[in-house]
């Protein structure tokens, strides 16, 4: 088959998100609850006669480091990397940047003569936090590929059905996959869905590669074939990190875009199962994001707008997954049954009910937040932060072991200007993707 790229390969596919299916727990898959199941990938082996080699990649080195980003108007990137493009003159490559205004770092494309796309491979930046193990963040990564990329990738197709979610290597750093399919409205084209999430073993800022391939024109027939064959998995990995410069710069409000911010570019619209409402910018865990969350939620309700209100407080309500982001291996299977039964009672459903459920009174416009870590809480020393702002009861969390190491969490309260105690709602932490709320669990923990 001869293959060509056109212009048609210049304009980002319009999606939306239809319906996503989980076909299976992948903790449970893997024997215990916080663990996915590893799956090799055999890509870039060479086989002889009595030889094997492994992370053979053959073609032009496609390298996006400091000097990439300045001559295509990108932010620094925080993690640079490089990639091997298998030569071919029917492949099109497009940098991202101001002057391409194309939202990845970079697209790669191959199409038929007629204009068909077989496959379109995006990068784009994504910051997974450091946990207390490294089975613990891909976790986490698992949560960001299926509660973030994967509604907006298939939005505005039908038939969304995630496959599956694994661990596996990308030469030698950990990385998460999540499998999907998807059926176009209209004209029944059926796409393979593929999101690596790649992580650097001493950096929280990994890169994020997603493609879709055709199920007829592409070389990807079955599902297992995700794992072995088609010229995107190949460019995956073949992806290495770079050193970073001592001129890099150092992260700010102004870097790169996350992986979330450039999907929802890609879309052309926010995801239905994207939470954040518009005008908010979750900075990863940083505390000045979720004081704005507040203040915009507080604004809604003074303004009388349920609708939002209560699309920010269910953002918060986390899922089996999310908790595992809060909760320490000490948090027994009836602590867990506990804690979801907790959440489960909450209105989720009741519009007016949710967007009071963390509601301040309307003199009380000042929002302030307070954080310390679960080592901080159970510490609990006289004078500190925690000891100040937190409860005695998330320090009997902490020194129970429920609350997960070297996660910080954050009170947040509301004031009256000049008054210096008002309401207080507990426990809120970043699960890797999104602003997560735990609550006072302690109340069914008795």
């Amino acid at each position: 088959m001869k293959r060509t790229v056109t212009c048609f390969l210049l304009v980002c596919l319009p999606l939306s998100f239809s319906q996503v299916c989980s076909q299976s727990d992948p903790a449970a898959e893997a024997g215990r609850p916080g663990k996915l199941v590893f799956r090799e990938e055999t890509v870039g082996v060479v086989r002889g006669p009595g030889f094997k080699a492994e992370g053979v990649f053959m073609g032009t080195p496609l390298v996006l480091d400091e000097a990439y980003t300045a001559k295509h108007e990108l932010p620094a990137l925080q993690t640079p990397f490089k990639v091997v493009v298998p030569k071919d003159n029917n492949l099109y490559f497009l940098p991202g940047g101001k002057k391409s205004g194309v939202p990845e770092l970079a697209r790669l494309s191959i199409a038929t003569e007629d204009k068909t796309a077989v496959e379109i491979l995006r990068f784009v930046t994504m910051t997974v936090p450091l946990q207390r193990t490294p089975e613990d963040r891909l976790v986490v990564c698992a949560n960001l590929l299926r509660t973030k990329a994967l509604p907006q990738i298939t939005s505005n197709y039908e038939q969304a059905r995630q496959l599956d979610v694994y661990a596996t290597r990308v030469r030698g750093n950990d990385a998460v996959c999540l499998l999907a399919e998807m059926v176009k409205p209209g004209t029944g084209e059926a796409y393979w869905v593929k999101t690596v999430g790649v992580m650097p073993a001493n950096s929280e800022n990994g890169v994020m590669a997603f493609f879709m391939a055709d199920k007829q024109l592409s070389e990807i027939k079955t599902q297992a074939d995700l794992l072995t064959k088609g010229f995107s998995q190949k460019v995956i990995h073949s992806l290495e990190f770079l050193p970073v410069t001592a001129t890099a710069a150092p992260p700010s409000n102004g870097g790169s875009k996350s992986a979330s911010e450039a999907l929802r570019s890609w879309t052309g619209t926010a995801a239905q199962a994207d939470t954040t409402p518009k005008g908010i910018v979750p900075a990863p865990g940083r505390a000045n994001s979720l004081k704005a969350l507040f203040e915009k939620h507080h604004a809604a309700l003074m303004a009388q707008d349920e609708a939002t209100a209560a699309k920010i407080v269910r953002g918060l309500l986390p899922d089996e997954t999310r908790l595992r982001a809060a909760l320490g291996s000490d948090a027994t299977p009836e602590i867990w049954a506990k804690i979801q039964g907790f959440h489960a009672q909450l209105p989720k459903t009741d519009d007016a009910a949710l967007a009071k459920l963390l509601a301040a009174k309307p003199a009380q416009t000042l929002v302030k937040v307070h954080g310390a870590t679960s080592e901080e809480l159970a510490l609990y020393a006289e004078g500190s932060l925690a000891f100040a702002e937190f409860p005695g009861a998330a320090r009997d969390l902490a020194k129970a072991g429920i609350l997960k190491p070297g996660v910080t969490f954050f009170e947040v309260e509301f004031l009256e200007p000049g008054a210096e105690a008002g309401m207080k709602f507990h426990l809120f932490y970043w699960d890797g993707a999104s602003w997560s709320m735990l609550g006072p669990v302690w109340r069914v923990l008795k």
